[in-house]
């Protein structure tokens, strides 16, 4: 979808600001769900910290401080890697 088109869904609406503002919210908190799972695939595949902070244009310790809870989540269950 382009841009014009995204745009066009809100003209017209009652308060199209405020439809727009509750999506573009909706809509990071999705890719932050997603990148954190990216995250934890990553680090479950061996990547390390400055891989994935690189990917994203971030430092290690931003991408650490950033995804670790999501690591941390899905190694509590079934985790692809043993523990020594």
């Amino acid at each position: 979808m382009d841009f014009e088109t995204f745009m066009g869904q809100f003209t017209g609406h009652r308060d199209p600001a405020r439809r727009g503002l509750c999506l573009v919210v909706e809509i990071r908190q999705t890719l932050d769900r997603v990148e954190g799972l990216l995250a934890a695939e990553a680090r479950g595949g061996g990547a390390t910290w400055a891989e994935i902070g690189a990917q994203l244009g971030i430092s290690r310790q931003a991408a650490f401080a950033r995804h670790r809870a999501s690591v941390k989540q899905q190694a509590d269950g079934d985790s692809p890697r043993p523990f020594a």
